[in-house]
């Protein structure tokens, strides 16, 4: 069997690492090359991670940049759905970090009895965001039982 390598006519890894951008150099070493890297944690403290995090609301919550009579809650919701992901996706942070364990326990607020989480689209399912926030908390390493926020 061939490797993923042998497959591509052009080999992604070299023009990866010279990507001045520590995440891609992280996870192409770590992912990719299969080698041992340090601390998922450094990453967690890059510029672009900080500057996310500083616009966290005390509630877990990042606010949508729109302002009038649109019902923000709904949107607060996408956003931090939106910042949740790239944190998680990007920059590997998961239930360990504080910020994470706040956004969880916002979104959770939107779980409905049967599983599914609800308020983007008013109160309708959504067969597009609730399946993705389930697997951005997933990614994060959290069980979706409302009454028990832990990670797994």
């Amino acid at each position: 069997m061939k490797s993923w390598q042998a497959i591509l006519k052009v080999d992604p890894i070299p023009k990866l690492l010279c990507i001045k951008n520590e995440a891609i150099n992280y996870f192409t070493i770590r992912d990719l090359l299969d080698r041992k890297v340090g601390s998922i944690k450094i990453l967690w403290e890059l510029p672009t991670v900080k500057k996310l995090l500083k616009n966290q609301k005390e509630n877990g919550s990042w606010n949508y940049p729109t302002a009038g009579s649109i019902p923000q809650i709904d949107y607060t919701q996408y956003q931090t759905y939106l910042i949740l992901s790239e944190l998680v996706e990007k920059y590997g942070l998961n239930y360990e970090h504080e910020s994470i364990k706040n956004a969880a326990e916002f979104l959770f607020q939107f779980q409905s009895e049967e599983g599914d989480f609800r308020g983007i689209y008013a109160n309708q399912y959504s067969t597009t965001y609730s399946p993705a926030i389930m697997e951005v908390l997933i990614k994060a390493g959290y069980a979706y039982d409302p009454l028990h926020i832990e990670g797994i």
